[in-house]
């Protein structure tokens, strides 16, 4: 099954924590250690999704397999989806956010509560994974985020990996149908020849 692409995640390269002066050694080492493991879980994710897509290769088209991508917060950033809205309605060139805006498909759909990314082949689901990356990345480090959203992100992004395997199986059939169909052996003729019966003397292409 393909469904969990519906909402791709890629989690953030950065999970700020901030401590009072009251707070206890032992309490700061447990935070810091878990937001580093999140940390390093989502960048280990990430670079599998990425893998994912450069040993796939675009030489087969996606649009079968993977229907238009809807995510939304907390898959991506609130705050950065709603910066990509407002360049979107604007057209403005001059925000960061228009780096993020050029990995996206032209025709993308993009709203201040979720965005729908077309996804025709790996490429565009390689940029996509960068550019919610990205948006992740990019998050306020004077907001403090919900533990609970890094969970959602790690856990569809462990979904989307699960998924993207599953489909590997379904796109090495039709590599193998491919070859198939590009033996020749036997075959002395090419489409568009001009050829003549031996016998009969008529002619075909």
């Amino acid at each position: 099954s393909i469904s969990s692409l519906s909402s791709i995640v890629c989690c953030n390269n950065a999970n700020y924590r901030y401590f009072s002066t009251t707070t206890t050694i032992d309490r700061h080492y447990s935070s810091s250690s878990k937001s580093n493991n999140s940390n390093r879980l989502g960048r280990v994710l990430y670079r599998q999704l990425l893998r994912w897509c450069d040993e796939t290769g675009n030489d087969i088209p996606l649009a079968t397999y993977v229907p238009p991508v809807t995510t939304m917060a907390p898959i991506v950033d609130e705050y950065a989806l709603k910066r990509l809205a407002e360049e979107e309605e604007n057209n403005t060139d001059k925000s960061s956010s228009s780096i993020i805006r050029n990995l996206l498909p032209l025709n993308s759909i993009i709203e201040e509560d979720q965005m729908t990314i077309p996804i025709r082949n790996c490429y565009d689901l390689k940029n996509l994974f960068r550019a919610m990356y990205r948006m992740n990345m990019n998050t306020n480090t004077n907001i403090k985020q919900d533990e609970q959203n890094t969970k959602d992100q790690i856990s569809m992004a462990l979904k989307t990996l699960k998924s993207l395997n599953e489909l590997t199986e379904s796109l090495q059939e039709v590599r193998t149908e491919r070859e198939k169909h590009i033996n020749r052996d036997g075959i002395k003729f090419c489409i568009g020849q001009v050829v003549q019966h031996k016998k009969e003397r008529w002619r075909g292409v």
